[in-house]
């Protein structure tokens, strides 16, 4: 699996699209990066840089991806990707490239980030309570998506009927004005 700086949108990454052969991993010294770790885009004008998003899979990345495997165990992965998540404004703010050629964030750039790190178990209530608000938040946005999705519907639906004459527009046409 390889997988290039748009892979960050996909917040959790489970799988790749492209990939590359075991002699490109050797030749073009590709980093693998394992299950667990967080990549980072680091480059862009657009969104994309600064964007976190917590790998699932062992894969290799391109150039415009960093990645940060995690050697304390008491940090979990969920918890910084979130943290990570929160901080994007400020990340985007500091790298971008205010006088210089071009906007990027650097590898030092990541180690020198600053990071609340509360107990274990609070980071994972942290997390839990984020899912928790998240899921919710997701299914009222599911359902006014439905209802727009169906109004708008409903709206087509009634201009048809009135342009084929099925209806009378008439009156209420009167009426409104």
């Amino acid at each position: 699996p390889w997988l290039n700086s748009s892979k960050v949108n996909d917040d959790i990454v489970t799988e790749a699209e492209q990939f590359v052969t075991e002699k490109a991993v050797i030749e073009c010294h590709l980093p693998m990066v394992k299950p667990g770790s967080l990549l980072m885009a680091i480059t862009g004008e657009g969104k994309t840089r600064g964007m976190v998003a917590l790998c699932r899979v062992e894969t290799t990345i391109n150039q415009h991806l960093a990645y940060i495997e995690l050697m304390n165990k008491a940090v979990l992965p969920e918890f910084l990707h979130i943290y990570l998540k929160a901080m994007y404004g400020r990340i985007r703010h500091a790298s971008g490239g205010w006088g210089s050629t071009k906007a990027a964030i650097t590898c030092s750039d990541i180690r020198n980030y600053p990071v609340a790190l509360p107990e274990t178990a609070e980071q994972l209530s942290i997390v839990e309570s984020i899912k928790f608000v998240t899921r919710n938040t997701d299914l009222l946005i599911e359902k006014a998506e439905r209802s727009v999705y169906l109004l708008l519907e409903h709206r087509s639906a009634l201009i048809t009927a009135a342009v084929t004459g099925q209806i009378d527009v008439r009156d209420a046409v009167s009426t409104a004005a």
